[in-house]
């Protein structure tokens, strides 16, 4: 007996009319079933990528300059506030001027000593400098609170390691990913 008789070109074209064996075919609606969740998978990093870019990081530079507009203001008003308070500390010194009516004579000389200004201003002490920038600070401090009311707030809200790192969307990734694996391998087992 010789196997010399067997058409290996007719049993080759057999297989390629009917679209290849069974395993190939549930292989190919595997791919395209693997290939449209990469390219969900792909759609959803392109999107977290651009929500970042154009969502969260100017909403950062926003606070980041409005903190910086605070501070500003908050070293002026104090500024102001001390510069006033040792404004209020010097005493002023009397100046002459010229009158334009002649002096009026006294009549009666007395013996009052008289006590010539001097030229330059007297200085407050260090103690009262540091008690008036002290209630200066104390005066502006009290300008930027607000009034006291009663309100609760919650201390637990992100506060945790799951807040910081998404755990409510890692969950539900993983459950995504749990129900393409059951789907991928009930087409296969239904195509075999």
């Amino acid at each position: 007996m010789s196997f010399d008789n067997l058409d290996s070109d007719n049993v080759q074209s057999d297989v390629d009319e009917e679209g290849g064996t069974p395993e190939e075919a549930s292989n190919r609606t595997f791919l395209i079933v693997a290939g449209v969740f990469g390219a969900i998978v792909v759609l959803s990093l392109i999107c977290l990528v651009l929500f970042v870019v154009f969502r969260v990081l100017p909403e950062r530079n926003t606070k980041s300059k409005e903190a910086t507009q605070a501070a500003a203001q908050n070293r002026a008003i104090s500024d102001s506030a001390t510069k006033t308070a040792i404004a209020n500390l010097w005493t002023a010194t009397p100046t002459q001027t010229a009158s334009p009516l002649p002096p009026t004579p006294t009549t009666k000389a007395t013996n009052t000593p008289v006590i010539q200004p001097s030229a330059t201003p007297t200085s407050p002490n260090a103690g009262t400098l540091a008690a008036l920038y002290q209630q200066a600070t104390q005066t502006k401090a009290a300008l930027n609170k607000p009034s006291p009311t009663a309100t609760v707030k919650s201390t637990l809200t992100g506060t945790g390691f799951a807040d910081q790192v998404g755990a409510p969307a890692l969950f539900g990734l993983a459950a995504v990913l749990i129900v393409v694996i059951f789907l991928a391998r009930r087409l296969r087992t239904a195509n075999s």
